[in-house]
């Protein structure tokens, strides 16, 4: 499974359509990276890992980066009592 079909943004659709993951692993991956993806790659690594320093976010990525983990936790948390 390559890794990157799970992302924290995907979390809704994936509980909403768990399809969607077979659907994507379809779509050829695009090489180019514009701001936009740069931006995605720096928020999904500050999620993925609480320990990388926050201080050079913008306000509107810290809350980004914060309403994600605690969306994470509590999609972990309906899954564990599943």
């Amino acid at each position: 499974m390559n890794p990157a079909l799970f992302r924290p943004s995907s979390m809704l659709r994936r509980s909403k359509c768990p399809g969607s993951m077979a659907l994507e692993s379809t779509i050829t991956q695009i090489d180019a990276e514009d701001e936009y993806q740069s931006e995605g790659k720096k928020l999904h690594a500050l999620t993925a890992d609480p320990l990388i320093s926050r201080a050079s976010l913008e306000p509107a990525q810290l809350d980004l980066v914060e309403t994600v983990e605690k969306a994470e936790a509590e999609f972990i948390e309906k899954i564990l009592k599943l």
